[in-house]
């Protein structure tokens, strides 16, 4: 692009949203009222689109806390932001990857008929006279809505349309944004797609010569190109007319999508590799005019790979940067929603004070050890036994950051899925399938150069899993979180990182009889929520305040987008390992590097204090990993036996339980911070003292492993029946005030089944305490009944409830609500076959809404926690 052309654009660029800013354009397809404005942040995206057009130097954009839906439509917003002055502004982009499915939020996406109409008539007027400038069939097609429903022979069916579907008038943005998807067989056409609602309703279905000119990459004024991740070929995009050197047009600009959707679709492993590949592609076709990149992503370290690599090589080639030391342009869009129409935004708020409780000293080495070992095997071309140490670390991290036993977690999956639904979320839990692989490899002595490391990386493995059945860590951490807050004055949210685990957790707790005092607080002084409840219930809470958020082992994305929020308590905890502490900060400090972040900045700041104050001096060395001790068995633990000669002396510990250590001096253990809820330093042998405590751990490890299953957690309307019920039948239990009823109602379950051990009165009171919970809206409302099956059941008797009535409550009232926190595809078959059987009892109580997403997240690994009862030098060795 000439200097010219540059210095016309910035001109033509001031007040680059202005008509979406001041204009309320678009439409929702389901549930609109009127037009509404579009989002902040989907603003901010446009004005860095056509900044990056004006200056010819590519960007990077950090979509942030949440994506916005669809990044094509954003060529689709900005032709419309141009739309006042078509004449003089088209414009051309090139999509990467394309797929069918990129046009999804662009079709659901209305725009308003009047703003198109009187917006377009501006540079309709001004070329009304040159009938062959590029804008004028586009703009007399879209001058053509002005007239639907006008009249001739026609009207009458238009009339009969717009009663069954009032919106039909508002064509959808995709319906007026010309495209073409460049495939590797033949071009997926448009033109049939152009106001394909209306055409019959408006003269235009008759202007074959408008409709053909709209569709044709050449002649409209707006036009996206869409590439195929399989479709990175010259070849491909000269026949779509892309080579302004055979006559094709020369796009404006280059539209990276590197959202998580779209970095699935080229493959989570493989996406650098293809984007380099479309990148060198169009620095081929186009060269010194190659067209700057404006590259939209979720993650922060994406956005690092692309403003310093690919970015930055990309305008370095193009001649749009001088050298090769700085970074291409970044910035962070903040996005309190994924809504482009949303009104939501994200404020400055109070700093509050955030306490950051870790564990593991050697997990930070171990990650190391397993990350650096993968990329060993994946240099060396064996990306199959790389795979296989990969699903190794994950499998055994999400095993032992479980709030529980695997063993537990086997029973919990079976009660709560199908079978087949068992195996897939079992899966990531599956340790034997990836050590078959490398075991076997190991046999065969296929790793070469890295078999000595691998079969290190086995053994740590296999004594990790033990470690998991053992004694887990997540499991002490949660129980030992669970028991403090019940003996707090304080109402304290647990924040889990997965719908999976919060629901693991609440099961635990129904089943586990160590933790029966905790039922009694549950809803009240407790509350288990994943992230997405946990804003629901910060921006509910009304008069019950939270003092105190707890988060459990969370996702580095899930922990720092919670501090977007503009209301918060007072105090946060962080629970994590020293791993995931360690990709936080690194996250946080990504974040702070960039422009955009101001709203949030103190927060972020705080929490990486925080974080870089836990890190000090707990970072143990990678070599420590050679010396890492077997876990704890009945008997004697040799800690020598693997050590290096010359070690130094060598000392007995006896522990708690029985357990003795032979250890070298100079052998290190993480001694424990009794005064903390789970704090661990380094501390050498013979350091030790009588009274301590210390994790006997092998090398733990951590890679980053995020995945997250979200199914929308609303009440349906058969909770709200159950609680009418509930309350009619608790007002003719005998007793002045609830206190007498519940009282009364304990009598009578115990009259039904005497060997029932029921929680306390308080507990049981909440049971009918049911009535205000009648005006509370389905979407918050939560299940307030016995946690017990059992308990349910003989509670509806003595209520005087029948049993297919209470049948039908629980598996369609309060266990479905509760398990759509937990479970997927079995809730919905289950939900399915009720409406089989019984479809006019059954459909009232499916939820409105419902949604299923995939969060990844971080799962942990440690150790086991003994005490130091005795330690001794070993007499007669050296």
């Amino acid at each position: 692009m000439t200097l010219a052309a540059r210095s016309e654009n910035a001109a033509l660029s001031t007040g680059a949203a202005a008509l979406l800013e001041r204009t309320p354009a678009l439409r929702r397809k389901v549930g609109s009222d009127g037009p509404e404005l579009l989002a902040a942040g989907a603003r901010e995206v446009i004005s860095v689109l056509e900044r990056v057009i004006s200056t010819g130097k590519s960007e990077g954009v950090l979509l942030w806390p949440n994506r916005l839906d669809g990044v094509a439509i954003f060529h689709a917003l900005a032709a419309l932001n141009r739309l006042e002055n078509a004449d003089a502004r088209g414009f051309a982009s090139l999509y990467f990857p394309w797929s069918q499915n990129v046009g999804a939020t662009q079709r659901t996406m209305l725009t308003d008929r009047d703003v198109l109409v009187r917006s377009g008539m501006l540079p309709l007027q001004r070329v009304y006279l040159n009938r062959n400038d590029r804008s004028y069939p586009y703009l007399m097609a879209l001058h053509s809505l002005k007239h639907i429903g006008t009249g001739g022979k026609s009207d009458k069916r238009t009339k009969r349309a717009l009663e069954r579907d009032p919106l039909l008038i508002h064509p959808s943005l995709f319906e007026i944004t010309p495209q073409l998807g460049i495939i590797a067989e033949e071009p997926k056409g448009y033109q049939e797609q152009f106001l394909r609602r209306l055409r019959r309703h408006t003269w235009i279905g008759e202007c074959s010569d408008h409709l053909e000119a709209v569709s044709d990459p050449l002649k409209a004024p707006f036009f996206m190109f869409g590439v195929h991740s399989d479709a990175v070929r010259i070849a491909l995009w000269r026949q779509a007319g892309l080579d302004p050197k055979q006559g094709g047009r020369r796009p404006d600009v280059i539209l990276l999508d590197l959202t998580r959707r779209a970095r699935n679709r080229l493959g989570s492993d493989g996406w650098r590799q293809r984007v380099a590949k479309f990148c060198a592609t169009a620095g081929d076709l186009y060269g010194d005019i190659a067209p700057p990149i404006l590259a939209l992503t979720d993650d922060a370290f994406v956005l690092q790979t692309l403003r310093w690599e690919t970015l930055k090589r990309y305008d370095v080639r193009r001649g749009a940067s001088p050298d090769n030391k700085s970074p291409a342009g970044a910035l962070v869009v903040l996005t309190p929603s994924t809504d482009l129409l949303s009104t939501a935004a994200i404020e400055p708020g109070t700093v509050p004070e955030i306490v950051v409780e870790a564990y593991g000293g050697e997990i930070l080495s171990f990650s190391d050890f397993g990350l650096k070992l993968r990329r060993r095997l994946m240099d060396a071309g064996d990306d199959e036994l790389a795979s296989a140490v990969t699903d190794g670390m994950h499998a055994v991290q999400n095993l032992i950051g479980l709030p529980g036993y695997p063993r537990q977690l086997m029973d919990f999956a079976e009660a709560n899925y199908e079978r087949f639904e068992c195996q897939a979320i079992l899966a990531r839990y599956d340790r034997l399938a990836p050590r078959g692989k490398i075991k076997a490899a190991l046999q065969q002595g296929l790793a070469g150069a890295n078999q000595n490391a691998l079969a290190e990386f086995l053994a740590a493995l296999d004594k990790l899993f033990a470690a998991a059945e053992s004694n887990n860590p997540g499991c002490e951490l949660f129980d030992k979180c669970l028991l403090r807050a019940a003996r707090s004055e304080e109402r304290t949210l647990i924040v889990f990182s997965s719908e999976l685990l919060r629901g693991f957790a609440e099961w635990r707790i129904e089943e586990d009889s160590s933790l029966a005092e905790i039922q009694n607080h549950l809803d009240s002084k407790i509350l288990l929520v994943d992230r997405r409840e946990a804003v629901e219930v910060l921006e509910t809470a009304g008069d019950k305040e939270i003092d105190r958020i707890v988060f459990m082992e969370p996702g580095a994305d899930d922990l720092l987008s919670m501090l977007t929020l503009s209301r918060l308590p007072k105090a946060l905890l962080v629970l994590a390992h020293l791993a995931r502490v360690e990709s936080t900060l690194r996250r946080t400090r990504v974040l702070l590097q960039l422009d955009g972040i101001e709203k949030v900045r103190s927060r972020l700041e705080a929490a990486a204090s925080e974080l870089e104050r836990v890190l000090a001096g707990k970072k143990i060395d990678l070599p420590d990993l050679d010396a890492a001790p077997p876990l704890p068995r009945l008997g004697t633990l040799d800690l020598t036996a693997i050590g290096a000669p010359g070690s130094g002396r060598t000392r007995i510990l006896s522990t708690s339980g029985g357990f003795k250590i032979r250890a070298f001096d100079g052998s290190e253990f993480a001694r424990y911070d009794p005064d903390a809820l789970q704090v661990f330093s380094r501390c050498a042998a013979s350091d030790l003292r009588q009274g301590d405590q210390i994790c006997v751990f092998t090398p733990d490890f951590v890679e980053s492993a995020r995945e997250k299953l979200h199914l929308a957690a609303k009440a349906s309307d058969i909770l709200l029946l159950y609680h009418r019920d509930v309350a009619d039948a608790a007002s003719r239990l005998p007793g002045v005030d609830l206190a007498g009823k519940a009282q009364a109602l304990r009598d009578r379950i115990l009259a039904i089944d005497p060997a029932l051990q029921l929680p306390g009165l308080q507990s049981i009171r909440s049971w009918i305490e049911v009535t205000d919970l009648l005006k509370v809206a389905r979407e918050t409302v939560r299940p307030q009944a016995p946690r017990v099956r059992r308990h349910f059941v003989c509670m509806m008797k003595a209520l005087g409830i029948s049993d297919d009535v209470a049948r039908h409550y629980w598996d369609l009232g309060i266990f479905w609500t509760r398990s759509m926190r937990i479970r997927n595809g079995a809730a919905f078959h289950q939900v399915f076959m009720g409406i089989l059987i019984d479809p006019h009892g059954t459909a009232s109580c499916l939820p409105a809404d419902r949604k299923k997403e995939i969060w990844q997240i971080y799962e942990t690994a440690e150790n086991h926690v003994l005490t130091v009862t005795a330690n001794e030098r070993e007499v007669g060795r050296t």
